[in-house]
């Protein structure tokens, strides 16, 4: 569990296995919260090569660490319904028309926008 438990914020007690499940209200999870290369993804990927690969004599391990990684996505999704503590803010001061990032090519009504042609189809 060397992978799972690298992969926990600081404060997480991961002395023992299972891991402590206490109360994580407000407290940050780091880059499991974050995505990319080391957030939930690759775990997911990671236990479910493990859930295929298991011998019989892991099950109980494997289901521990389903739980676990479940209370944590759990805790994830709490965490980040949160405004304040999300990582992806918008910043207002960008609009479509100032943006280059995304820009689509001209279409043949002359709109650069994909909004202006769902709302002219509605």
């Amino acid at each position: 569990m060397a992978w799972w438990s690298a992969a926990q914020p600081g404060w997480r007690e991961t002395s023992d296995w299972p891991f402590v499940q206490e109360d994580a209200d407000g407290r940050d999870w780091g880059s499991l919260a974050d995505g990319g290369k080391d957030g939930l993804f690759l775990t997911l990927v990671s236990l479910g090569w493990w859930v295929l690969a298991r011998e019989p004599s892991q099950d109980s391990k494997v289901d521990k660490a389903i739980q676990d990684v479940t209370w944590v996505i759990n805790q994830v999704v709490s965490y980040l319904a949160v405004p304040a503590h999300s990582s992806t803010m918008v910043d207002s001061s960008i609009s479509p028309s100032t943006s280059s990032r995304g820009k689509r090519s001209s279409t043949k009504g002359g709109s650069s926008s994909g909004r202006a042609r769902r709302n002219r189809s509605k």
